[in-house]
């Protein structure tokens, strides 16, 4: 707690309301003010299962750390600062939520694949109205849907989907990063 208010920090199983899950578990910070309202979330993890093992809270932020269980990175410690205001994005500037860029099967979050159908939840990244997938020239999923794109490493993806919160894709095999 600080002169601004009291930070809740937890682990989840679940997105939390207006968040996006990353793996199999994740961690939480919630802000509430002084009368007890709900002021922020911010929910994160990877492809394991997070557990906050600590919280601190000075005057340059929040301080989290905890374990990763699970997944690549199995064993990992992390420490993570977050700022104590989350700053709103104007609401006509695109804007990807964190964590959320997800399996479009199971809403997991965590890392991707080439080939991989993702969704991907934000604000003001397409047409207020859902535009559903066509088909190009060259008989492949069209990579632009009402003036829309989704890029991967600067390549377009194959569009299932676009909206102003919500789109679907296909993340191109070109886009696979390695040897």
């Amino acid at each position: 707690m600080d002169q601004t208010g009291l930070y809740v920090a937890g682990d989840s199983e679940f997105a939390l309301h207006g968040q996006c899950k990353a793996g199999s578990g994740d961690s939480f910070v919630r802000k509430y003010d002084l009368d007890g309202k709900e002021q922020w979330t911010r929910q994160f993890g990877t492809s394991g299962r997070e557990f906050l093992t600590a919280v601190a809270v000075d005057a340059t932020g929040i301080f989290v750390s905890g374990t990763i269980r699970g997944g690549p990175i199995h064993g990992t410690v992390f420490l993570t600062k977050l700022e104590k205001t989350q700053s709103a994005v104007p609401a006509a500037r695109p804007h990807i939520w964190q964590e959320c860029v997800v399996n479009a099967a199971s809403y997991a979050g965590g890392g991707l694949a080439p080939g991989e159908i993702v969704t991907i939840f934000g604000q003001a990244m397409g047409p207020a109205e859902l535009t559903t997938l066509r088909l190009a020239e060259d008989g492949r999923l069209a990579t632009t849907l009402s003036d829309t794109r989704i890029l991967f490493n600067g390549i377009p993806a194959p569009l299932i989907y676009v909206s102003a919160t919500q789109s679907s894709a296909i993340v191109p095999y070109a886009a696979a990063i390695g040897p």
